[in-house]
């Protein structure tokens, strides 16, 4: 983990610009203030605590208005000082330009006009996030037809747009656009708007924590207090900081929130004079308006929080605003909705309508005669405000503004409530004078002229009555509800203020503004009960907010409830809900409209607030039309003279049909009555009778309109239940089963006979399924089969037992999908409305998670039944057949909408994405279940075996080979949502919505490839699909913080699951491309700066340490040495290496052991061990690193013996200890190897004293606690019946850390056991506890297991360094050239079982152990068998027949190879490589002491090597061994000396061994042209020994052995290797070679003339006898093919390359190799053996009668020469 820099916000300028620490944007600092995590993982928050703290930060918090200061000469000297050379030093190494950084901030601070170290602080934002800005950028050509092949795009539908799938641009261009000035401060300028929009976001929620005093609480998890506990301290901080500023807060807000409008009406837009761009312009526009929201808001909870009457200075300046821009009706923005309905709310709480109403009630003291009129005395005492507020409110009336409405309603109301208070006052006044006269003498009466004191408002109402004809409080009154429908707007402003996706509002914020309304409509008493009020009050209520909208939402505090806040208001009770039970059930839809809304409250009990069910229990009347033949009655309270009546008979409420039937037709009225409750049935009795009512087998109606329940009343009837239950559930009282099952026991009585309210709804359900599968054409609604199903929903976990097997038996889920699939496909995908199969889905969800949270409940068995209600014990009797077919169905029909949803209509793209996310969790939960748990991964736990069939169902649709593109475009378009989410600040839950559909998706994705590995099941499409878009899954690394470990998991799932096939897995980094490539792995580098999280941390090391234990060599090689695949050999080709390799940031950090988490330092110790176990080479980086050793061993040292702790915490570090110690030692036992190969050998006295306690961990015995294992287990089964401790192991579906949740899945064992006490215990010392101890005891035990293997390897290592007797080396010797006698056997009897094959992995093993090389270390006789054995087990694996390797696909060639090819690339690693080089010094330091043998054993075990089949895939590999090694360097060089200090005994032997090295490194195309850029003719063409080349006087049968052996060098070195040269570089190096051939004209003409037959010259004499050697026809063959090359590029390249003639008669030589063909016997007698590989090819004999007429195998071979040669020539110009 990287340190925390002391300065947060800003710290040191050059250490932001090398990539040590990065800058966190306020757009990363609200998504992780925002974002759920880890509670348990204190770090995970510790750089965005640090960065909130920062003093800097709290300064910019408690000062938002200043955020941006205008520059100054004080801010440029600050910007020259943070900029100076010393500040950041310049390097020539630096990828970063200062001069243009400094530029780009000066340009940014001129054009923006803010100060230059806030736009210093943009440019290096912009700087350090531009791999991120590529990703989220264009998508190249190359990426969108991949994705445009199986996207499934039509002109109608598809998986992607069409927009983005014809926005391909060439990579290149990509590039090239990006890397310009303009391009750069384009996203400057973006990066500055986001900076201004996020930074105004967090303030906003900061503040909200400082008004409200309650943890934020995002809406995608559940509150967590402690969690939040620092966010309230920094919120603390910050008012601490505002409390202490000698600025008005108040006034701050108002002034910015109209110098942000100032700006908005005053600039002409962001056109400059260097940038135009209509992006920018429009960004611009987002931004201001964003900022001017942002700012009302803090202004909203600035006044919310106000406990007093705003100032009258703030209140008049708030309405000048809003006047001016007539409340922001001019704007035509998309965002102009939530501007518009904050700035109506602020309209009416700055009014403060209760608090003046309450002051103005008060009755005016004798001292108020007058206001004082003070600007900052509260508005209601400022006479010349009032009037001015007035004026403005007068003229927007008149606008009629529909935002200006309750405004000019509340004003209406203040000044009615004036106009009362002055009228009452004077009336007081009178009445006081009156009997004040009354009580005196009429005398004194008449001396009595007391002057009236006026009231301090009586001159305000003359002010605004006095000479108006027209009452203007009227006038006000009537235009807000008649010409600005006040309530209408503010009914349809509520409805997005609450817990809804189109919210623009948090909750919190949502329902403050909904309490302003409810004051509105508390003072609005004196409209009346008008429907236009009660929709108000109806709408703030719930706002907006469905069933399923309050499932997900999480409670608020009693003083933050609207509804809280309307039931704790006794007027609004009185004249709402009241009235409206006095008018049901004649009014019915009101009443119970209102009573569903307030049902949603779940703090009435322990806030002492009356509930629903106490409402309904209270009713006491009931109104509804008595026909006229009743005369039950009689006239009541005539004195009264109020018309009441009093019923002398009952009336009932239900009468049989067959009666209305006759009622109807005799033509019977109806009076409209009120019945009081003498007379009433019990609470609640009507409307669940009237559900009963509305069967078609009810033989009742309702007698009070003689006709069936309307459909919307009984939708409303039965949300009330489900409303209720889920407000029961959602208080998490601890009875809140007993309090459900008490309402639904409530609710069942006064129902018929066999009859509850359950089977009731049940029964209603069935027969509207039946009535609309059946009539789809009719237009009815379904409001009462989705009340039916939030029903159902909400009795799911309440009362089990009755829903499973009601489920089982309706016809929603019956053959062939049941009445769900007619429904949805004739009736919802014709609107483009899902919200009955959106309801259906969260059914499934509710469904399967109850099967979960009782799959061990269910097994409990008879004798646990007993402690258990009859309710809870119809759970366990259901069978598993129900279940399993319940879920299949359910699991099928969801797979089928998921393939389908991207070709259905929706009308809003997000009810898509929501109906995606909610299968897609519900997928997850099953996968997880079922295939996560259970030990085997094979078999499910038997627990979850009726979940089995549904998993089993998922895995096929999506892994099967048959499956189609269809099925992926579902995944494939949530990718592409996620991608391309809005960066909003307002529409947060749109933006969430997005998230949280990608997150699960790939979740979903990782499951089912992990899935597939755990199976061994292929999965070749759906890996093929996912490699195919891992461009866009790249990309959503950079989309968003909460992707990053997603993502990664999904890559290593995808990796592991390919590099299992037998087939060469794909090229990940191929399929990336390349500029996503390497901005992907920037990015990654990063290592999650600046939040450093560490899981995320964590992740990406085992991401990296999955590419190098895989077959991903492109990958890992970017990784291990921070160049792209073609830069490895030729730096002049790398593209944008890394500035630091990830394997050096490794050891870097391992360095310091305690920098960081242990769980980081582990991964990163992972990494390192498997790559260096992988990549041998990778050690050489470690010796750049010599601290790291020394730090590792220090570690070890370190270690303290593990004691037994009653304290988990200890344990769990100690296991953390423990495995980072076997890394160490593995790695330790490498180093000493690879110490050991290159000749710097570390002796055990070196290495052995750093570990003094390493022995005594691995050898003692693990601390393994028997006594808890076995007492858990015993007891666990013995507890719960049917369950064992396996059901809860925990497979490989999940990444799995050591910890307390390592071995035993306790997440989801606290969902399944949660039931019982005895989980939990009454101290937490249950078998959750229990559970916990063995996991962490479990992991301690893993660790010292995996210590123990690394030190047997570091044992060996040690071991090795003993010193060995004489009599130990000989017997080495004997059993070494034994073993080499046998393997000549075994391969000279052609053996070809697999068994001889494993023997190149024994010797190779015993190479490695032997610690010999021919540096010096070790017994050089020994290593030469060994070597030659290694030499003879290569060629096993070699000699495969070349023509059936090719005939393989590459594929299966690579797959067959794969395992030995590691194996191969250590033996030419450090055999090859480090063996010539060690040779070629031997040799020249000590030549008596070398041997020119060795050198030829290593060139043979080159050539075993290449010709291993499929080793071509490896040549980069190869070339980057041989050029770092320099092998190439060392053989030039061993040539050059070979003729003379080199040569033994006259004999250039070293000559001939190095020419012949290179001839084999040439075979390798790529080393080809590596040895022609390094100029190897060129040397050779230098050296000594070619002088003799050029004389006369070599050929096979000079007199002299170095003649001989330079002709040898010739025919067996040069030539081949020009060969090789041309063939590899091709028409680039002819013209060299041409120059090089007619270097040796002597050598040219020997070899045209060698073929002369002078028997038959007349001029040459029979006495010179000439013979022809096998070596002389190798030659001109030679010869031949290298002139035909030339002359066929000179050919093609005439007038462009100049190919000089090689002066050689190939005429002469075709006519004379005719006429040895022609003449066998001669040719036969001419041939002479040359050499003992010549005379042995000489005696073996053919048989008579070959095809080829010869006698010998040399005969036949020389034959085989000429006859090429001919084909050659004869076929070429030459």
């Amino acid at each position: 983990m990287v340190p925390i820099p002391e300065n947060s916000y800003f710290p040191a300028l050059d250490n932001c610009l090398n990539g040590e620490q990065l800058l966190l944007s306020w757009k990363s600092a609200f998504a992780a203030i925002s974002t759920s995590a880890d509670s348990s993982q204190e770090e995970d928050s510790s750089a965005i605590r640090h960065f909130f703290f920062d003093p800097q930060t709290i300064k910019l918090l408690s000062r938002p208005f200043d955020r941006f200061p205008k520059p100054s000469p004080q801010t440029k000297s600050a910007f020259d000082t943070k900029t100076s050379a010393i500040n950041v030093p310049p390097s020539s190494n630096a990828r970063y330009d200062i001069k243009e950084i400094k530029d780009d901030a000066i340009w940014l601070s001129q054009e923006a006009e803010i100060d230059e170290i806030s736009a210093l602080r943009v440019v290096v934002l912009e700087y350090q996030s531009r791999s991120a800005s590529q990703l989220l950028g264009s998508f190249s050509e190359e990426e969108i037809l991949s994705l445009r092949d199986f996207a499934g795009n039509t002109k109608s539908w598809g998986a992607l747009p069409i927009s983005f799938l014809s926005e391909g641009i060439d990579a290149d261009t990509i590039q090239t656009n990006f890397a310009t000035q303009e391009a750069r401060r384009i996203r400057i300028l973006y990066a500055y708007f986001s900076d201004r929009r996020y930074f105004l976001k967090c303030v906003e929620t900061f503040f909200s924590k400082i008004a409200y005093e309650v943890p934020f609480q995002p809406a995608d998890r559940e509150p967590n207090v402690s969690e939040d506990a620092w966010l309230v301290a920094v919120a603390e901080k910050v008012a601490k900081d505002i409390e202490n500023s000698e600025d008005d807060w108040p006034t701050q807000c108002f002034n910015a929130v109209k110098s942000q409008f100032e700006l908005i009406d005053n600039s002409g837009g962001w056109y400059k004079n260097e940038i135009q761009s209509e992006g920018i312009e429009l960004e611009w526009e987002n931004t201001q308006i964003t900022e001017a929201i942002h700012l009302m808001e803090i202004l909203f909870q600035t006044l919310d929080c106000m406990e007093d009457i705003p100032s009258a200075e703030l209140v008049l300046q708030w309405f000048q605003i809003v006047y001016r821009y007539n409340f922001f009706n001019v704007f035509n923005t998309p965002l102009v909705f939530p501007m518009q309905t904050i700035a109506t709310i602020i309209s009416l709480s700055i009014l403060t309508l209760g608090s003046c109403l309450n002051f103005l009630s008060t009755p005016a003291g004798n001292g108020e005669r007058a206001l004082p009129d003070a600007p900052k005395s509260p508005y209601i005492l400022n006479r010349k405000v009032l009037n001015e507020i007035h004026s403005v409110l007068m003229d927007i009336a008149e606008r009629a503004y529909q935002t200006a409405g309750p405004a000019v309603f509340a004003w209406s109301v203040i000044l009615k409530t004036i106009k009362l208070r002055v009228i009452d006052y004077k009336a007081s006044q009178d009445l006081n004078e009156h009997e004040k006269r009354n009580s005196l003498q009429p005398k004194e009466s008449e001396r009595i002229d007391t002057p009236r004191i006026p009231d301090m408002y009586e001159q305000v109402m003359h002010d605004l009555i006095g000479g108006v004809d027209e009452d203007p409080i009227d006038y006000l009154a009537l235009n807000a509800v008649n010409g600005s429908h006040v309530f209408e707007t503010l009914s349809a402003l509520s409805l997005r203020l609450g817990n809804t996706l189109g919210s623009c509002f948090s909750p919190l914020l949502g329902a403050r503004m909904r309490i302003v309304i409810l004051d509105l409509i508390h003072s609005s008493n004196d409209i009346g009960y008008i429907p236009e009020i009660v929709d108000c009050a109806i709408s703030a209520l719930t706002g907006g907010q469905e069933y399923w909208d309050l499932k997900d939402s999480y409670p608020l505090p009693k003083k933050d409830d609207p509804i809280a806040i309307f039931l704790g208001n006794e007027d609004l009770v009185e004249s709402i809900l009241k009235n409206a039970i006095s008018r049901y059930p004649y009014e019915s839809l009101p009443f119970l409209k209102l009573i569903r809304a307030l049902a949603a409250c779940t703090i009435y009990e322990e806030e002492g607030l009356r509930s629903v069910i106490e409402i309904l229990d209270g009713i006491p009347t009931f109104t509804f039309l008595l026909p006229d033949s009743f005369w039950g009655y009689e006239t009541a309270h005539e004195e009264d003279n109020n018309n009441t009546i009093r019923l002398t008979q009952s009336i009932r409420l239900f009468e049989p049909r067959s009666k209305f039937k006759m009622l109807i037709s005799r033509g019977q009225s109806s009076a409209l009555v009120q019945v009081n409750e003498d007379f009433c049935l019990p609470a609640g009795t009507g409307g669940r009778k009237l559900l009963e009512t509305f069967l078609t087998a009810s033989d009742q109606l309702d007698a009070t309109t003689g006709e069936i329940v309307p459909r919307e009343s009984v939708a409303e009837i039965i949300g009330i239940f489900s409303t209720l239950l889920l407000g029961i559930s959602k208080s998490k009282h601890v009875n809140y089963e007993d309090n459900a099952q008490h309402v639904l026991e409530h609710a069942s009585s006064g129902l018929t006979r066999n009859r509850d309210i359950t089977t009731v709804i049940f029964d209603i359900f069935e027969e509207e399924l039946q009535k609309h599968s059946n009539n789809p054409g009719l237009d009815i609604p379904l409001d009462v089969l989705i009340s039916c199903l939030q029903f159902i929903h909400t009795l799911v976990p309440i009362s089990p037992g009755r829903v499973w097997p009601l489920i089982a038996r309706s016809g929603l889920l019956g053959i062939d999908r049941g009445r769900l699939s007619s429904i949805v496909g004739n009736i919802e995908a014709k609107t483009g409305r899902y919200d009955f199969l959106s309801s259906c889905e969260h059914l499934f969800e509710s469904l399967t998670q109850n099967f979960v949270d009782n799959a061990v409940e269910r097994k409990f068995g008879n004798k646990a039944l007993a402690r258990f209600s009859p309710e809870q014990q119809t759970t366990t009797i259901i069978p598993d057949q129900v279940y399993s077919k319940v879920l299949l169905s359910i699991t099928g029909y969801s797979i089928y909408v998921l393939e389908n949803s991207c070709t259905w209509k929706f009308e809003r793209e997000d009810d898509r994405r929501r109906l995606s996310l909610l299968i897609l969790w519900n997928f997850n939960d099953i996968l997880g279940c079922v295939y996560g748990i259970g030990g085997s991964p094979k078999a499910s736990s038997q627990i979850m075996e009726p979940l089995a069939p549904a998993a089993k169902e998922i895995i096929d649709s999506f892994l099967s080979t048959a499956t189609g593109t269809l099925t992926f475009q579902p995944i494939l378009r949530a990718f592409y949502d996620g991608f391309s989410i809005p960066e909003t600040t307002i529409f947060l839950d749109e933006m969430h919505l997005r998230i949280n559909q990608a997150g699960a998706t790939l979740k979903f994705s990782t499951s089912l490839l992990r899935i597939a590995t755990m199976l061994n099941t292929p999965s070749p499409h759906f890996e093929a699909h996912l490699f195919t878009a891992s461009p866009l899954i790249a990309r959503l690394y950079a989309a968003a913080n909460i992707y990053r470990r997603p993502v990664l998991s999904l890559f290593k799932a995808l990796i592991a699951s390919t590099s299992n096939n037998e087939a060469e897995p794909p090229s990940l980094l191929g399929y990336l491309g390349r500029q996503t490539s390497r901005n992907f792995i920037h990015l990654l580098s990063d290592f999650d700066k600046p939040l450093c999280n560490t899981q995320n941390v964590n992740t990406i090391w085992h991401f990296f340490s999955m590419v190098v234990s895989s077959r991903q060599q492109w990958f890992a090689n970017y990784l291990l040495t921070g160049k792209t695949p073609k830069g490895t050999g030729r730096s002049k080709t790398s593209a944008s290496p890394l500035d630091k390799t990830v394997l050096d940031i490794a050891l870097s950090r391992l360095s310091k052991p305690d920098d960081g988490p242990q769980s980081t330092a582990l991964a990163m110790l992972e990494f390192v061990s498997l790559a260096q176990n992988f990549w041998p080479w990778t050690m050489y980086e470690l010796q750049k690193h010599s601290i790291f050793i020394q730090s590792i061993s220090s570690t070890i040292n370190n270690l303290t013996p593990y004691l037994p702790s009653t304290k988990r915490e200890g344990s769990v570090a100690a296991s953390y200890s423990i495995r980072m110690a076997a890394y160490m030692a593995e790695i330790l036992a490498m180093h000493i190897f690879h110490s050991r190969q290159t000749g710097t050998r570390l002796s055990i006295k070196d290495v052995f004293p750093r570990l003094p306690i390493l022995p005594r961990f691995p050898i003692g015995v693990p601390s393994y606690n028997s006594s808890l294992h076995a007492n858990l287990t015993r007891n666990f089964e013995k507890r719960y019946a049917g369950c064992s401790l396996q059901n809860l192991q925990r497979t490989d579906l999940e990444d799995r850390q050591l910890g307390q949740n390592y071995f035993y899945d306790i997440t989801l064992a606290d969902k399944m056991l949660s039931f019982d006490k005895a989980w939990t215990g009454r101290k937490d010392d249950g078998y959750h506890a229990e559970l916990l101890k063995a996991n962490v005891n479990l992991s301690l035990v893993t660790s010292q297991i995996a210590l123990l293997q690394s030190w047997k390897f570091l044992a060996i290592e040690l071991s090795s360094d003993f010193s060995e007797e004489e009599i130990f080396m000989n017997l080495n010797h004997t059993r070494a050239e034994l073993a080499l006698v046998l393997l000549q056997r075994l391969i000279g009897a052609n053996v070809s079982s697999e068994g001889t094959k494993e023997v190149l992995a024994r010797i190779w093993e015993t190479i490695r152990l032997s610690g010999s090389n021919f540096g010096g270390s070790g017994d050089a006789t020994y290593y030469r068998i060994l070597l030659k054995m290694l030499y003879l087990g290569l060629r096993v694996h070699a000699r495969s027949s070349p023509d059936t390797n090719n005939a393989l696909s590459a594929s299966k060639r690579m797959a067959e190879s794969s395992s030995i090819t590691q194996t191969v690339l250590d033996i030419l690693d450090r055999v090859v490589a480090q063996g010539f080089r060690d040779l070629a010094a031997a040799a020249h330091d000590n030549l008596t002491d070398s041997s020119p043998e060795d050198i030829d054993l290593i060139t043979g075990i080159l050539q075993a090597c290449l010709r291993i089949p499929s080793i071509e895939f490896c040549h980069p590999q190869v070339v980057a061994l041989m050029v770092n090694c320099g092998v190439a360097r060392d053989a030039t060089s061993l040539f050059s000396w070979s003729d003379d200090r080199l040569a033994i005994n006259g004999d250039p032997i070293y000559g001939q061994l190095s020419i012949l090295f290179l001839v084999e490194l040439s075979t390798i195309p790529t080393m080809a042209e590596q040895l022609a850029v390094d100029g190897v003719l060129g040397h050779i063409a230098s050296a000594n020994i070619t002088t003799y080349l050029r004389r006369g006087n070599i050929s096979p049968f000079a007199d002299s052995v170095g003649l001989q052996r330079c002709y040898n060098i010739w025919v067996r070195g040069i030539l081949p290797l020009l060969l090789n040269l041309l063939d590899s570089v091709g028409i680039s190096i002819a013209a060299e070679v041409a120059i090089f051939l007619n270097q040796f004209p002597s050598l040219l003409q020997q070899s045209s003339e060698a073929f002369d037959a002078p028997e038959a010259s007349r001029t040459v004499s029979r006495a010179q006898t000439k013979y022809i050697s096998l070596s002389v026809c190798s030659e001109v063959h030679s010869l031949s093919l290298l002139l035909f090359i030339l002359n066929g590029y000179r050919e093609t390249t005439i007038g462009t390359v100049e190919i000089p003639e090689v002066r050689w008669d190939a005429a002469s030589i075709v006519e004379n190799v005719e006429f040895w063909l022609g003449s066998r016997a001669l040719l036969r007698e001419k041939i002479l053996p040359m050499g003992s590989r010549d005379v042995e090819l000489a005696n073996r004999k053919l048989q008579s009668g070959h095809e080829s007429g010869a006698i010998t195998v040399l005969e036949e071979k020389a034959v085989m020469e000429m006859t090429g040669i001919r084909d050659i020539l004869s076929g070429g110009d030459a």
